[in-house]
């Protein structure tokens, strides 16, 4: 039984919702350590639903990978409540979250987990509200963590000058990486390797110059002329 819900909880997820797979997450099954949910499942998720959700996720002890691919059904009210039952509990190291209607609000109600996680792989696809500034709010929570791949395909980027740090703002460990100490007080994800950025509003990506450890970069669909790669 997860940890943080109880009896009466776990009684009414089984009657109201019954979802086999949330089900291994919630049982703590140690062959389960990758979870998807699609629109046909979220759809009859209630507010108390993602919340117990979010709470048996946040018990498991072998759940590696988390796939939220629900369409319009997770908006920035689930993704608040679907958080609040995280409660930084977790430990998952990839997460993606697919065509989904959550803007600011539900990136913000991210950052504790994101800032606990050690996740080495962030992906948001085919998000038309996640802009500049909620890029920056994840970039920030992101920030000197062990994040090696970053996708944003087809979201609403204008750009993505949160990538980029003061010179003075630092940090001590990062002197271990094998790049220049410059590029290093420069960079805000310094484990990086791999950024997609495909079909976005982007113009200037003067902001990667820094970012010579990239191992793969993607910048289809975007409008970058001469002038923003300066």
């Amino acid at each position: 039984m997860a940890r943080n819900a109880n009896r009466e909880d776990e009684l009414w997820w089984r009657a109201s919702v019954g979802n086999h797979d949330i089900n291994l997450i919630m049982n703590n099954d140690p062959d389960s350590k990758h979870f998807r949910l699609e629109t046909v499942g979220a759809g009859s998720l209630s507010g108390m639903a993602w919340e117990l959700l979010g709470r048996f996720i946040a018990d498991n002890d072998y759940l590696e990978t988390i796939s939220l691919s629900t369409g319009h059904y997770l908006t920035d009210a689930e993704m608040n409540l679907f958080f609040c039952g995280l409660k930084n509990g977790g430990a998952a190291k990839e997460f993606t979250l697919s065509g989904n209607s959550f803007g600011l609000s539900g990136i913000r109600s991210m950052v504790p987990s994101l800032c606990s996680w050690n996740l080495t792989n962030l992906t948001i696809i085919g998000s038309s509200c996640i802009n500049a500034e909620c890029f920056a709010v994840l970039v920030d929570a992101l920030h000197g963590g062990p994040i090696e791949t970053l996708s944003f395909n087809a979201c609403n980027l204008q750009n993505i000058s949160a990538l980029e740090i003061e010179i003075d703002d630092t940090f001590p460990h990062l002197l271990a990486m094998d790049c220049t100490t410059e590029d290093i007080s420069r960079c805000k994800l310094p484990y990086l390797h791999t950024l997609d950025l495909d079909r976005n509003n982007i113009q200037n990506i003067s902001s990667l110059e820094y970012y010579t450890h990239l191992k793969e970069l993607y910048l289809d669909g975007n409008d970058i002329g001469r002038d923003g790669c300066m």
